[in-house]
């Protein structure tokens, strides 16, 4: 389902009842756009760029030529993700943790929970989304375990929940990486919780902030993770500029579920 309100530069869908209109394009200054405040169900980028797209049916529900592409950002290397997106109550949990900690530590972005598969992907769309049903014909469904909370010396890990190198979770990053022919620093699986360059002092302080609100004995219910982990049900395109820090251009394009 699509966000109540989706604001892109040539379409707007407003949801009334239920039901989606179109209206006329606004025209928005920079300025006033702000961080997104994302929920598990918001798909906040261009109506018609984002779609779900099924690995069972008819070569017509691959991008072809004609592949709306208005999420692009110029500027902007043309650059994808390959990310694994929790469901349900979990994801509703890890996203209000996420949302928390950027509004704790500005200007930090909010961003959707996710597992990266595979980063940095520069091709076209058309050629990202091809391999992607390439790769979800050789997955099947499988769980991610978390760890532990803990901290990296990176932006994008800057706080993360570390995954553990189970032999289906590793099996895929090896099986994207082969597809797409990349060469990457070793897989490390990781669903990363604020983006951030706050020093190690700070980055101390959220570790322990978040571990004792998602696994403490204290904390309550609408924090305490459900599951410690979650299955892996699709595979998702995103559009990522590795320039873009903000996160503000980032887009799913396509979302391609696995088979059980």
């Amino acid at each position: 389902a699509y966000c109540a309100i989706c604001i892109v530069k040539r379409k707007h869908l407003i949801s009334v009842a239920g039901a989606f209109i179109s209206i006329a394009p606004l025209s928005i200054p920079s300025s006033l756009i702000t961080h997104r405040r994302y929920s598990p169900s918001h798909q906040w980028c261009s109506a018609q760029a984002t779609r779900r797209i099924t690995a069972s049916k008819a070569s017509a529900d691959q991008p072809g030529p004609n592949m709306d592409k208005s999420y692009l950002v110029e500027g902007y290397v043309e650059s994808y993700s390959l990310w694994l997106e929790p469901k349900g109550k979990v994801a509703e949990q890890l996203q209000r943790e996420i949302n928390l900690l950027a509004d704790t530590y500005p200007p930090a972005p909010h961003f959707p929970p996710h597992v990266t598969l595979l980063p940095d992907i520069e091709a076209t769309g058309e050629q990202v989304v091809a391999t992607a049903h390439e790769l979800v014909q050789q997955l099947k469904k499988y769980n991610i375990n978390f760890l532990k909370v803990t901290q990296g010396a990176k932006y994008f890990q800057c706080v993360y929940l570390l995954c553990a190198e189970e032999p289906d979770t590793m099996a895929a990053g090896a099986l994207a990486r082969k597809l797409y022919n990349m060469q990457t620093p070793p897989y490390m699986p990781h669903l990363s919780l604020l983006y951030s360059d706050i020093d190690d002092a700070q980055k101390k302080e959220v570790v322990q902030a978040s571990f004792k609100r998602l696994y403490g004995e204290g904390s309550g219910y609408d924090t305490l993770l459900v599951q410690n982990g979650y299955e892996v049900s699709s595979v998702s395109v995103w559009y990522t500029p590795t320039e873009d820090k903000s996160t503000k251009s980032w887009c799913r394009v396509a979302e391609i579920p696995l088979s059980a």
